[in-house]
């Protein structure tokens, strides 16, 4: 069984509830996903929040084609677009942005353990961030390598019927081949472009993550920000480690 770890922190001048991120995992399951809510959009965070957490509660099968993730994102958009209508403000803005949805990047695995290790299958959509790290060698980086290969115009899911599948089309199947000691961190943008850029640098991150802690999280990315390597933006890592053989 693997330990997983979560770690987040808000925009610089933000208070704690604007975080619109969210995070959930299962240990004991081994479900974990992130997903990070498109602040231009209406209730981007409770968006995020329910797309994690309906992952955790019922998580689609994965396969490629993500014919059943599909199906899974039009359900639970569905349900959360009645539920945003009934509770939209009374003004035109208010009522016309729940109708155009809310929407978020988001990344979710499933890992399956065996005698020497195991798999994984996931599902990654947008800038979302899926690394898989063995010692200091990053051996899948989803969606890119390149700290630089980031825009402001990520592939989203969206809760509104407007769009018919939900931006389900843009998911991307990731699958890979576990070893003991292992580490797999899942991360939305901002945190995603930083790691990637202090790799190329030389100092990954995976190379000291085990020691993080949430005290150490929150000092790291005041650092970072500080020393223009992480934009100021919502932040959001979590870290799943794999036991090594005894």
């Amino acid at each position: 069984m693997p330990t997983i770890r979560a770690f987040w922190a808000p925009k610089a001048a933000a208070h704690e509830r604007e975080w619109e991120d969210a995070a959930a995992y299962d240990e004991a399951r081994q479900v974990v996903a992130v997903a990070d809510g498109a602040s231009s959009s209406y209730r981007a965070g409770v968006w995020s929040s329910r797309l994690v957490e309906e992952f955790l509660d019922q998580p689609p099968q994965l396969a490629p084609g993500l014919i059943a993730f599909h199906e899974w994102v039009a359900h639970v958009a569905d349900g959360f677009q009645s539920a945003s209508e009934a509770v939209s403000e009374t003004s035109w803005y208010a009522s016309d942005a729940s109708r155009r949805g809310s929407f978020a990047t988001f990344v979710g695995i499933m890992l399956m353990s065996g005698a020497n290790g195991g798999r994984f299958v996931g599902v990654q959509v947008g800038d979302a961030c899926l690394f898989h790290t063995r010692g200091d060698q990053l051996v899948t980086a989803v969606p890119t390598r390149d700290a630089e290969g980031f825009d402001s115009t990520p592939d989203l899911l969206g809760s509104s019927a407007y769009q018919e599948s939900h931006g389900a089309e843009a998911g991307v199947y990731c699958e890979g081949i576990v070893e003991p000691g292992d580490v797999l961190y899942l991360t939305t943008d901002a945190m995603g472009s930083a790691m990637l850029a202090l790799a190329e640098a030389g100092q990954p991150i995976w190379r000291a993550g085990q020691d993080l802690g949430p005290r150490r999280f929150r000092t790291m990315v005041h650092e970072l920000r500080t020393a223009d390597v992480l934009e100021d933006d919502d932040v959001t890592l979590v870290r799943v480690e794999t036991k090594e053989s005894p």
